[in-house]
């Protein structure tokens, strides 16, 4: 993939992302699903490679330890290339909310610079599906994977995206299913598998 065009995309990708539909009490991390064999070996079937998925779980692991008992979301950013940390962000300023600071956008760059594969991993307090926002930095920042982790002990991993894909094609479909009367998450649920269907995303529920 020729990558030379990447900082211009870049330069006007937005700074946060927003899940949506986040309440106003902390949520707490369901350790009782979390800390099992059953949880941990979901991360297997990630990548085809068993030390990048035990990254991916131990930062998963980190996120939740640091975000328990809260609204706040962490944004991991892992070299799928060299199995390796790109750079982390915990300075979120909203419930909701992942920050992409200064510090690592300059590393996302300097890693599509180099040619890198990188996976993004965030937590979703709520337990929420991949949102519109995940999928639109997705596809403005290159990632080769992102991954939404909710405290509930859910697990969503979004493996593909087309170049095609339009903020449009979600909110349409998301938009009627809320107006069918299903709640956020039926409709955000409902709203990917026809971005699927139409070949515009590839995504799985672990």
């Amino acid at each position: 993939m020729h990558l030379r065009a990447f900082p211009n995309r870049l330069q006007f990708a937005h700074d946060t992302e927003r899940t949506g539909g986040v309440g106003g009490s902390p949520n707490s991390v369901d350790w009782g699903k979390v800390k099992t064999s059953e949880w941990d070996k979901k991360f297997d079937s990630i990548t085809d490679n068993k030390k990048l998925n035990a990254l991916i779980r131990d930062e998963a692991l980190r996120i939740f330890e640091h975000r328990d008992n809260s609204d706040y979301e962490d944004l991991s950013i892992i070299n799928a290339t060299t199995n390796s940390l790109v750079g982390r962000s915990t300075n979120a300023k909203q419930p909701g909310e992942t920050r992409y600071t200064e510090d690592l956008r300059r590393k996302i760059q300097a890693a599509h610079n180099r040619g890198k594969s990188l996976i993004s991993i965030h937590n979703h307090p709520n337990d929420a599906p991949p949102s519109l926002s995940d999928l639109s930095s997705m596809n403005t920042r290159g990632y080769s994977k992102s991954i939404a982790i909710g405290h509930g002990g859910s697990i969503f991993v979004v493996d593909k995206i087309a170049t095609r894909f339009m903020r449009y094609d979600y909110a349409e479909s998301f938009n009627r299913h809320i107006q069918d009367g299903l709640n956020e998450h039926k409709a955000a649920i409902m709203a990917l598998k026809e971005l699927q269907d139409k070949g515009l995303i590839s995504w799985r529920e672990l």
